[in-house]
């Protein structure tokens, strides 16, 4: 069941892990006037699953995160939303996935090695992510 506002099946969202609520917000692409484009909270799930997940980080985000000691949104991933096959990740053929700015400017697995992209994640309840065909290397935003 959808419980996201104008959020189709597969269509393109970003997806970042709400700290304060505890949930993962859920932001699509709308029009804001005059023709420009900009990315705006449609909802909150417990979990989600995307498809052909790329992983960001904003590198001035994250500095100021350092610099301060106080949260703000910098990191999320982008991808399609799979709104209808929830209950068939495939968990035995993942990767656990995770962000720390302390500890790292990019999305990591196993706390060191860094992801740029996925093929499916799986965001759950408890705020863990887990990857399919996860893609390592370099990260660009």
């Amino acid at each position: 069941m959808n419980k996201l506002k104008e959020i189709d099946h597969l269509e393109t969202v970003r997806v970042y892990r709400n700290l304060t609520a505890g949930d993962w917000s859920v932001q699509r692409k709308v029009e804001l006037g005059d023709g420009k484009l900009g990315w705006r909270v449609r909802g909150h799930v417990a979990a989600v699953e995307l498809v052909d997940v790329k992983f960001h980080v904003g590198k001035s985000g994250r500095e100021r995160v350092l610099r301060e000691q106080c949260k703000n949104v910098h990191a999320w991933l982008e991808g399609s939303i799979d709104l209808l096959d929830m209950d068939a990740f495939p968990y035995g053929d993942a990767d656990r996935v995770a962000y720390n700015p302390y500890r790292a400017g990019t999305f990591t697995m196993g706390g060191t090695t860094p992801v740029v992209a996925a093929r499916r994640v799986r965001l759950n309840p408890n705020g863990t992510a887990y990857a399919v065909d996860v893609n390592r290397g370099l990260q660009s935003t």
